[in-house]
């Protein structure tokens, strides 16, 4: 009798290890999903920045240069005094 009891008391450790095992990978995976989303967000920041750096670059480029101001091009205007048919 005592055999099968020192099996059961294995097998019951066994499954409480098991179990939390099992507990701390999801955690884990919890974790590191929320940890991707920070890096994406940190990534899309760092590319609006440097997109914003490389603009104020050229802007002060072309001013400090003595080049000419940078224009905006409305489209659909250049469209229509052009005659086409560009909404």
């Amino acid at each position: 009798m005592r055999c099968c009891s020192m099996s059961s008391l294995k097998s019951a450790k066994r499954l409480k290890i098991n179990i939390e095992l099992k507990s701390t990978v999801t955690q884990q995976q919890k974790a590191m999903e929320v940890l991707a989303a920070q890096l994406k967000e940190q990534a899309a920041l760092i590319q609006r920045v440097s997109a914003q750096v490389e603009v104020n670059k050229f802007a002060k480029g072309r001013i400090g240069g003595g080049g000419p101001a940078l224009q905006t091009v409305c489209l659909s205007a250049v469209a229509s005094r052009e005659g086409g048919n560009n909404p």
